[in-house]
């Protein structure tokens, strides 16, 4: 009988582990649906730590990326992209948890996001998630803070 307690807790110990091992991480799927050539696409990610990061750079129209971030619960982001000509556009969904996955489609006007929320097989309708908001860009926030 003592043979068994140490044989199921072994049993229950690697099960546990396969499966936190199999938990899928969030996908964010980036895609340029403008006509113009986007200069770089940054990302301020916001989980168990928070960075900053350079997604992409010299992304043509229709091109895309992918970012995926890991979390053990929920996190959030937001996008900023500027396009070859200046003009800078943020945004982003924002949120999302475990095994989601969003689909942004940045535009020059804006951001649309679509995402799917896991267990589910189906995205959401596209909807505005641009910041519109003053000081909402990254670039804005530093010019914020070096005039304080």
């Amino acid at each position: 009988m003592a043979f068994f307690v140490p044989l199921i807790f072994l049993a229950g110990a690697l099960t546990s582990s396969v499966f936190e091992w199999l938990q899928p991480v969030s996908t964010i799927e980036i895609t340029n649906v403008s006509t113009r050539d986007i200069s770089y696409i940054d990302i301020e990610y916001r989980g168990d730590y928070k960075y900053t990061t350079r997604l992409a750079e010299k992304l043509k129209p229709h091109e895309g990326v992918v970012f995926k971030g890991i979390s053990n619960g929920e996190a959030s982001y937001s996008l900023e992209v500027k396009f070859d000509y200046g003009t800078i556009v943020s945004g982003g969904a924002g949120y999302h948890g475990r095994g989601d996955v969003v689909r942004e489609y940045v535009g020059i006007t804006g951001v649309m996001s679509s995402t799917r929320n896991f267990p589910s097989l189906f995205y959401s309708d596209p909807r505005e998630t641009t910041h519109h908001e003053k000081g909402s860009t990254r670039a804005d926030r530093l010019k914020s803070e070096r005039s304080h």
